[in-house]
């Protein structure tokens, strides 16, 4: 699995090093910055999965109470006290289940996160690359048709290739597939709309390159979420 990243993050490398031509010296040093960050969240993350009993709920706990503290300091840009409540209940009940996630088995939660964190950084990777068809220009002016065809192309690659490692059920895998890149995509436009309405560009400046909590691990939380639930209702 690591040999898997590692061969990710280097065609991450061989872009960043073709997309910096012509840039500033501050925007490549953000540009590595950015990709240095998200290299060690991956492999960080995925040690803990792999090699602890309890890395992964604690890390989640940390995700979510961060998340919970970016979103309560939003609460004067949000137009209605109702509306706030909505939204953090509605992250509260995200919350709960990805918490749930991370107790079931080590070889599920390797399989969303990678498929997460691969369809995450292909997305932007071919966007940046590639894009030039905005994809939903009102929600996420940075997202591009040719960023998404990008991670769906290679998140699909990937979960093959993990379906195989981890001795999965290959009958399952378009399910699979579809329940946790579907939510990855939808829970970052969300994040984007709401980043919209209260017209800020990150939920913080805790990750250095990526923003707060919330953007970098927003797909994650709904991936793995309805995953769980999911995953509950096939044993019943």
């Amino acid at each position: 699995m690591y040999i898997l990243v590692a061969l990710y993050f280097l065609a991450g490398a061989i872009a960043i090093i073709k997309l910096n031509g012509g840039k500033s010296g501050d925007l490549k040093k953000l540009a590595w910055l950015k990709y240095l960050v998200y290299l060690i969240i991956v492999v960080s993350v995925l040690s803990l999965i792999i090699f602890t009993v309890w890395g992964f709920f604690l890390l989640a706990l940390f995700i979510i109470i961060g998340g919970s503290v970016e979103i309560i300091s939003m609460f004067g840009k949000i137009k209605t006290p109702l509306t706030f409540i909505m939204i953090f209940m509605f992250y509260l009940l995200i919350s709960f289940c990805f918490l749930l996630f991370t107790k079931i088995d080590y070889q599920y939660s390797v399989l969303v996160y990678l498929v997460v964190a691969i369809f995450d950084g292909m997305s932007q990777v071919g966007g940046q690359m590639f894009g030039n068809r905005k994809l939903v220009p009102s929600i996420s002016p940075q997202k591009t048709v040719s960023g998404l065809i990008s991670g769906i192309i290679f998140s699909g690659i990937t979960i093959i290739i993990l379906a195989k490692i981890l001795h999965l059920n290959f009958g399952l895998l378009p399910f699979f597939y579809l329940i946790i890149v579907g939510p990855a995509f939808i829970g970052d436009l969300l994040a984007s709309l709401l980043k919209r309405k209260t017209n800020i560009k990150d939920f913080s400046s805790v990750i250095p390159g990526h923003g707060g909590i919330l953007d970098r691990f927003d797909s994650l939380l709904m991936s793995g979420a309805l995953f769980y639930v999911a995953f509950k209702l096939m044993e019943i």
